[in-house]
């Protein structure tokens, strides 16, 4: 007949009713002798399919079946537990599911081993850490392919990302991470741009400003920049996003129309 798990009964109704750990309990053949709700809603299988059945033929990929198996002869030989980590398991209906997975132990006096196996669902961690990785893939490829100079600045003014289209108006072969935001800032706006970076980072509030940039070869740049703020779990802001453009030719354009009009008028 089917085995009975050797759980004492206190743990045994504790290991049935955790919401968010799948514990699986398994003879060194791989029959398995538990099987709790949370398998069942992991899996697939209700226990009364689960019970008797060999573990290797109900989560475990084909591909892994072989490297499983000795992991679990090993276990049973040296009494030290399969090392934890992250596995890709299988389901009823075929799909795979990302766990974390852990093993157990337990040789009742008189009775043959049993080993455990506890794994939590890291299906939503995997999709929020996927969406992240799409996330950054976009901004990059925006930042990368925009006309725009874009800058990521920490609370300190330190440039924590520079857009290549920054890199090039800039003329610099390095990335410049680490170094101070404000240096090619002109002497007699800088005082000014830092102030509203402060207010930026104290208020959370994204502010517009114009001002020079002196570059390396001494050319004067007139600048238009807006910040935006990122913020932490906690709520602080913990980056400014700084988008720029270059607006000296339209700044002269701009200028030169009231002259025209003057002239044109005379």
């Amino acid at each position: 007949g089917v085995q009975t798990c050797a759980l004492p009964i206190c743990f045994r109704s504790l290991m049935e009713n955790v919401p968010s750990l799948a514990v699986q309990g398994y003879a060194p053949d791989g029959t398995v002798t538990f099987w709790n709700q949370a398998s069942e809603r992991l899996y697939g299988y209700s226990a009364s399919e689960a019970l008797g059945a060999n573990l290797l033929n109900l989560i475990i990929p084909a591909e892994m079946k072989e490297g499983v198996a000795g992991a679990i002869r090993q276990m049973v030989k040296t009494g030290e537990p399969i090392l934890a980590s992250e596995l890709l398991l299988k389901r009823k209906n075929g799909s795979h599911v990302p766990v974390f997975s852990s093993h157990a132990l337990v040789n009742p006096n008189g009775k043959s081993p049993e080993l455990f196996c506890l794994d939590i669902d890291l299906t939503e961690r995997k999709e929020a850490e996927e969406a992240l990785r799409e996330q950054k893939e976009f901004f990059h490829l925006i930042a990368e392919n925009i006309g725009d100079f874009i800058a990521v600045v920490d609370v300190k003014g330190r440039r924590l990302y520079n857009s290549p289209s920054f890199l090039k108006f800039f003329r610099k072969t390095d990335d410049l991470l680490g170094t101070d935001a404000f240096a090619e800032i002109h002497p007699e706006d800088k005082e000014r741009v830092k102030q509203v970076f402060t207010e930026t980072v104290n208020t959370g509030q994204g502010r517009q400003l114009e001002y020079r940039l002196v570059l390396t070869d001494g050319s004067i740049h007139e600048m238009e920049s807006r910040g935006s703020v990122i913020k932490d779990g906690e709520g602080k802001v913990a980056r400014v996003v700084v988008v720029s453009h270059d607006v000296t030719e339209r700044n002269r354009m701009e200028n030169q129309i009231p002259q025209m009009a003057f002239q044109d008028a005379l």
